[in-house]
């Protein structure tokens, strides 16, 4: 692992996006640029090879709290392209939810709120965007309003769209939700004492795992087949409930594989690895080479490697089985992070307002070059409560 590019911005890196170039046919051109986002509100677009600055602009008035990009779904045969031209939507604490094109062109202020908007999610088809700003839940369909859901109860602290793009699970204080589209009223999935931080489904659509701010990692899951969980586990509605302790601070990060029911999990200075079986109990798999409090976590696009960095800057490659293959110090926290298209590069953005993109080295044959660390400490294991 080597730096290909740095670039210092203004203020604090508070997410990062990578998109393919495409040509104006639609097709992609085999190039890829790297967007910022900033505390100080701007975005950045810079080049993927060698971090030339090509486009910034102010978005917002105060930081940049959430960016996504859109998916572009494949259109069917003898169907037309998709014609949105809004390519990356964005979230301030101004209360703003904004889209823009390809050249950093204003399309559509969707949404003007008087609190910070902090989560923001597309769907897997790009079809629908949620925006979430205290207990309002806002949907979209392009430029078209879809309609508030408000809960008078409960705000909003994650969200995430199930990958069949029907459903949205939010996480509030001491439970999660899952919003039909369409619907009117949440159902609720999970309870559990204390404030989620972090949400993420898996792939299939069959799992969501809730890190919470006491130290907790909840998940829930469809029962099997039989409607089999795990003994002793809480059911509603054919699903179970299993609940991950020993984590000494809040899990703040958690990724799911790709294409494993495996959950990449860090509440500390370990990276945890839960491999959840259909049915039963979760199996961990602690790794251990960080020594301060881990900030970002992310699987390579092909699922065969993992990044995670921390607080000190030091940033780890992982491979699928838990090994660590290369690790390198950056000068400051690291607030995010983000893979390439193909996995062959990783970006870093930190708290200084550095970011940094790696290659990934690798031998013919032998995938990602193994490295020397210093002996990693040791730690007791966290442990899983079904429930």
């Amino acid at each position: 692992m080597h730096p290909r590019w740095q670039r210092q911005l203004p203020e604090a890196v508070t997410a990062l996006r990578w998109r393919s170039a495409a040509e104006p046919d639609g097709h992609s051109a085999g190039a890829e640029d790297l967007l910022a986002a900033g505390a100080d509100g701007w975005l950045r677009s810079h080049a993927g090879g060698d971090g030339t600055e090509q486009l910034a602009w102010q978005a917002h008035t105060g930081g940049i709290t959430a960016l996504c990009l859109r998916p572009t779904p494949k259109p069917a045969p003898n169907e037309a392209g998709d014609s949105l031209p809004a390519v990356l939507a964005s979230a301030g604490e101004d209360g703003r939810v904004l889209l823009w094109d390809t050249r950093g062109g204003l399309v559509a202020t969707l949404a003007e709120e008087s609190s910070w908007v902090e989560h923001l999610a597309w769907t897997a088809d790009g079809s629908l965007l949620a925006a979430a700003a205290g207990r309002s839940i806002h949907l979209w369909r392009g430029e078209e309003s879809l309609g508030v859901w408000y809960d008078a109860n409960r705000s909003v602290l994650a969200l995430a769209w199930a990958p069949d793009g029907k459903r949205l699970a939010t996480a509030a204080n001491k439970g999660l939700h899952l919003w039909q589209v369409g619907g009117d009223a949440p159902v609720q999935l999970l309870q559990f004492p204390g404030a989620p931080v972090v949400l993420g489904w898996r792939p299939d659509g069959k799992a969501l795992a809730v890190g919470t701010q006491d130290g907790f990692l909840q998940v829930w899951r469809q029962a099997g087949a039989r409607g089999q969980g795990a003994k002793g586990a809480g059911r509603r509605g054919g699903s179970s409930q299993l609940t991950m302790r020993g984590y000494p601070a809040k899990v703040a990060c958690l990724d799911w594989h790709p294409t494993r029911s495996r959950v990449a999990t860090a509440g500390g200075q370990d990276v945890v690895l839960w491999d959840i079986p259909a049915a039963g109990e979760g199996k961990p798999t602690p790794l251990r080479l960080h020594r301060t409090a881990i900030t970002a976590l992310a699987y390579a696009p092909h699922g065969t490697l993992l990044a995670s960095a921390d607080r000190d800057g030091r940033v780890c490659i992982w491979s699928d089985a838990g090994a660590p293959l290369q690790s390198l110090g950056l000068d400051a926290e690291v607030a995010c992070a983000a893979w390439n298209a193909d996995g062959s590069a990783v970006a870093f953005g930190g708290t200084d307002g550095r970011i940094t993109v790696m290659d990934i080295e690798t031998q013919t044959g032998r995938g990602p070059t193994a490295a020397k660390h210093a002996k990693a400490p040791q730690r007791p294991d966290p442990e899983v409560t079904p429930r």
